[in-house]
């Protein structure tokens, strides 16, 4: 039996009262969206600029509550059950385990589970893009040099 502490969840519900600084705080978010450094202050103390992770973990948030959607906050190890892994890339569990198998992602073996890295899981999606748009441009080359596709 695995010893590590269950994950931190939390669900936030907006109150009635909070609608109208939300809905300043959405049209300032998606406003000033890519443009400058966003800061955060309080009435005591220095602005703090906020790194990009957490503002955009802020839009997305501040997004979801403004249409009414709950949110919930969860916090993840380094190293993830297959289980969670799964759930991340939205896959079956099943396809999960043919990646880790053929080698795809890394694992490691505990006691009496199986983990993944969790950078490894973030890094999978971009590789993954990364080999198809290569593949899709060897394809565009390799019909453009048969006559079979004209670039505009």
């Amino acid at each position: 039996m695995s010893t590590r502490p269950a994950p931190e969840r939390e669900l936030i519900v907006m109150d009635d009262e909070e609608r109208p600084a939300l809905d300043q705080l959405e049209r300032l978010l998606t406003a000033d969206a890519g443009r400058g450094v966003a800061r955060l202050s309080k009435t005591h103390g220095d602005p703090v600029d906020l790194p990009d992770s957490v503002l955009r973990v802020l839009q997305r948030v501040v997004r979801a509550m403004a249409h009414n959607q709950v949110v919930e906050v969860t916090t993840v190890e380094g190293r993830l059950t297959t289980q969670q892994a799964a759930d991340l890339l939205n896959v079956p569990r099943a396809y999960l385990m043919r990646l880790l198998e053929a080698g795809t992602l890394p694992s490691t073996a505990a006691e009496f589970d199986r983990g993944v890295p969790l950078d490894a899981l973030l890094a999978y999606p971009r590789q993954r893009d990364a080999e198809r748009r290569e593949g899709l441009r060897r394809l565009t080359r390799m019909s453009q040099e048969m006559g079979l596709y004209e670039s505009a």
